[in-house]
């Protein structure tokens, strides 16, 4: 239950600035989040006295969540063990597989999606072991769009969650995360998923509050974390900026006791792309303004002006192609006409 009294001691754990004080506040909480089962766990723990009838209310959103997650989670199983019996070395990121491993029994952390992560070299290979399950790639322009500007591609099945396949762990920030930068004897390392869960958070501007807490349960599931090693694979990933931002928002989120040393203190740029996320929090979505922001956020998390320049003028020119096709007009065969990811120079595995 080490989880719970770290949502306990948060000060904003649901964005609005009040602590939960009730079993039906806690149960909103939970759905807000992601993770239900805070009134179960929270009552278990001897931490929130519920009636009978209250736990019986809480009880059904935390079933239907368990059998919705129960059901990716042997998708994602499906996938792996068929990826794995051809010979295709495949690992899960994120989702189910990763809830089950660092979240106490009694929370359920909802996922929609399956993530596989497989070398660059079988991904022809692995999409073919898949289609031998019924999964079929997204139409032709959206593969290829995730092709050229992503690290994975989209699979769809009938009555199954989407599966993401991915041949790289991250291209995001100015950099990337390759598969065997996370790989340890065929299984993902510690230190290494635990700055990827941060970057991949970082990267989606911490929309969603539960890829914190994620941070906050990982570190709690792996007492033998090193943080200097954890420091010293960011700075090689050209991600010591975005790991550092991370670990504020989380603080910021959960307070001093998220984790289990002392956050790095804000700097100049960390403070301002701090106020940034709060406007891009506040922004309505699908907005010019908004993705103006989200730009300049990302800018301010890379690691040196290089970097940040190379994904300001991407972002800017990717913006134009998109725009340009939703009003039916031409785009150039290969647009942006910029390298899909700059060189990740002297990046080095951990």
């Amino acid at each position: 239950m080490d989880l719970l009294p770290l949502l306990f001691a948060a000060p904003n754990p649901g964005g609005d600035g009040v602590r939960p004080g009730d079993a039906a506040t806690w149960q909103a909480l939970g759905s807000r989040l992601g993770l239900e089962g805070l009134v179960a766990a929270l009552a278990g723990a001897g931490l929130l006295a519920v009636t009978p009838e209250q736990r019986v209310q809480a009880d059904q959103p935390r079933l239907a969540a368990e059998m919705e997650q129960g059901w990716i989670r042997a998708c994602a199983e499906e996938a792996l063990a068929a990826l794995q019996q051809a010979g295709i070395a495949a690992v899960p990121l994120k989702g189910p597989l990763l809830a089950a491993r660092i979240y106490p029994r009694p929370l359920v952390r909802r996922s929609t999606d399956v993530d596989v992560l497989v070398a660059p070299a079988q991904l022809d290979a692995a999409l073919a072991v898949l289609a031998q399950l019924d999964y079929r790639l997204a139409d032709s322009a959206e593969t290829a769009h995730h092709l050229r500007h992503h690290h994975h591609v989209i699979l769809h099945r009938s009555a199954s969650p989407p599966l993401e396949l991915h041949w790289a762990a991250l291209h995001a920030l100015g950099t990337h995360i390759e598969t065997a930068d996370l790989l340890q004897d065929g299984a993902v390392e510690p230190h290494a998923e635990l700055v990827y869960l941060a970057a991949h958070a970082a990267s989606h501007d911490f929309e969603r509050p539960l890829w914190l807490i994620d941070l906050a349960a990982f570190a709690r599931a792996h007492p033998q974390l090193q943080p200097a090693r954890l420091d010293a694979i960011a700075q090689r990933w050209h991600l010591a900026r975005a790991w550092r931002q991370a670990q504020q928002q989380l603080v910021a989120l959960l307070g001093p006791a998220a984790l289990p040393w002392p956050v790095p203190a804000l700097d100049w740029q960390d403070a301002l792309v701090a106020r940034g996320q709060d406007a891009y929090m506040r922004l309505p979505r699908k907005t010019a303004r908004r993705f103006a922001v989200h730009v300049a956020c990302l800018v301010g998390r890379c690691d040196n002006p290089w970097r940040a320049g190379w994904l300001g003028q991407f972002a800017a020119l990717r913006a134009v192609g998109d725009l340009a096709e939703r009003r039916g007009l031409p785009v150039p065969r290969g647009w942006p006409p910029l390298p899909p990811f700059p060189p990740a120079l002297g990046k080095r595995q951990p």
